[in-house]
C-alpha cells in the first residue's frame, strides 16, 4: 500500500514539476584568440574599446549558438600569497551570425571614460597589471570543465589616429572573413567602389552587432553613416531671476521697503504679501471686465482671460514668485488640453 502511494506521488511530481532542458555541447576542436586590439577615443575622449579576434573550431556545429555557450571576458589578475586571483570587470556574449558564431569571428568590449576610470583600467597598461582577455565556455553548459583560452597580449593603438586605424582594422577583418571558407554563405561583407570602401548589408549586420555603436565610431564605412553630433551643453543661469529681484532697487525702492516693513510686522515672507496683493489686483481686473459687460457670462470669461496678461506683468515686477506663475501656467495648459480634447471626447 505504502509503495503504491509513493509510486503515485512520484508520478504526479514528475508530471507537475517542469523539467529543465540539459545542454550536451562538446568541447571545440580548437579554441584560440588571434589578436586583441585596444583603442581610446572611439566615441568620446578617454573611452576604451577592445576588439577581440577569435577562432572557435567545431568539426560539427553544435545546436547551441556561441552566445548560448560562450562568454568573452576581461579580467585583471592579482598575485595574492603566491596565487593568481582574477577579478572580472566586463563580459559579453559573442554575436551568433555565421555558423551560429563558430569559426572565425570577433567580439568587443567597451568602456566609457567614467567606466574605465571606475574600473581603474589604464590605456596602455602603464601600471603593468595583468590584463586578461578570456574566451570561456559558460558554466553548466558543458558536461565537464568548460573550455577556455586566455591572452594577456593587447595591441594598444595610437590614440591620435583612432578612427583611421579602426577603419583599417574593420576593413581588413571584413576582407579576411569574406575570403574564409567558413563564411561562404554570408558574403560579401565589404565592397570597394573606386576610392570608397563600405560594408555591405551583411557586413553592417555583423559588425554592428559585434562592435556596438560602430556606426558612431567610423560612420564612413557604412552606406548610411551614423554620426554623433557634438552639441555643446546649454548652461542655464539665474540672471533673469536676479534681474527681476532687482526691479525695485532704483526709483521704486520705497515701494519695496513698504512691503518689507509689512513682512516684518506680520512676520511672514514678503512674497506672501505681494502675492496676496497681486491676486487682489487680478481679481479686480476680472471683476471690472465683467461689470463693463453687464456681468454676462462672456464678460466673466473675458475677465478670466486677462489673467494671462496681468499675471506675467506682476511676475515681471517681482510681486508674484516665478514658481507660482509656472504652476498657474501648468494648470492653465491642462485646462486648455481638457477643453479641446477630453471635453469633446466625453460629449
Amino acid at each position: 500500500m505504502i509503495k503504491g502511494l509513493l509510486a503515485f506521488f512520484v508520478a504526479i511530481s514528475a508530471a507537475v514539476i517542469p523539467t529543465q532542458s540539459a545542454y550536451a555541447i562538446e568541447d571545440p576542436t580548437t579554441i584560440s584568440i588571434a589578436e586583441v586590439t585596444a583603442y581610446s577615443g572611439a566615441i568620446s575622449s578617454g573611452d576604451l574599446l577592445m576588439v577581440v579576434e577569435y577562432d572557435l573550431v567545431y568539426g560539427s556545429i553544435p545546436d547551441e549558438t556561441i552566445s548560448e555557450a560562450f562568454l568573452g571576458r576581461f579580467k585583471i589578475g592579482q598575485e595574492i600569497l603566491g596565487s593568481l586571483v582574477s577579478v572580472e570587470y566586463a563580459s559579453v556574449e559573442p554575436y551568433a551570425y555565421n555558423n551560429k558564431g563558430y569559426g572565425k569571428g570577433i567580439f568587443s568590449l567597451y568602456w566609457t571614460s567614467e567606466e574605465k576610470d571606475a574600473d581603474s583600467i589604464e590605456f596602455g597598461n602603464t601600471n603593468n597589471e595583468i590584463y586578461q582577455i578570456v574566451l570561456q565556455g559558460k558554466v553548466g553548459v558543458f558536461p565537464g570543465t568548460a573550455p577556455s583560452i586566455t591572452t594577456t597580449t593587447i595591441v594598444w593603438q595610437d590614440t591620435a589616429n583612432t578612427q583611421s586605424l579602426l577603419f583599417a582594422q574593420v576593413k581588413a577583418l571584413a576582407e579576411t572573413l569574406q575570403n574564409d571558407a567558413g563564411w561562404t554563405n554570408n558574403t560579401p561583407l565589404i565592397s570597394t567602389d573606386g576610392s570608397t570602401t563600405q560594408l555591405t548589408a551583411k557586413g553592417e549586420d555583423y559588425f554592428t552587432n559585434a562592435i556596438p555603436s560602430l556606426g558612431s565610431m567610423i560612420p564612413g564605412i557604412y552606406t548610411t553613416g551614423v554620426q554623433l553630433v557634438n552639441i555643446p551643453p546649454d548652461f542655464h543661469d539665474r540672471s533673469f531671476e536676479d534681474e527681476v529681484d532687482q526691479f525695485w532697487d532704483s526709483d521704486g525702492a520705497w515701494v519695496d521697503e513698504r512691503f518689507e516693513n509689512l513682512a516684518e510686522t506680520f512676520r511672514m515672507p514678503k512674497a506672501v504679501i505681494t502675492t496676496m496683493l497681486s491676486l487682489a489686483i487680478m481679481g479686480g481686473v476680472v471683476w471690472g471686465c465683467a461689470r463693463l459687460m453687464d456681468n454676462s457670462d462672456r464678460g466673466w470669461e473675458f475677465g478670466l482671460l486677462t489673467i494671462a496678461v496681468t499675471l506675467p506683468l506682476l511676475t515681471a515686477v517681482n510681486w508674484v514668485p516665478m514658481g507660482v506663475t509656472m504652476s498657474v501656467a501648468l494648470f492653465a495648459l491642462l485646462g486648455i488640453g481638457w477643453t479641446f480634447f477630453l471635453r469633446r471626447a466625453g460629449s
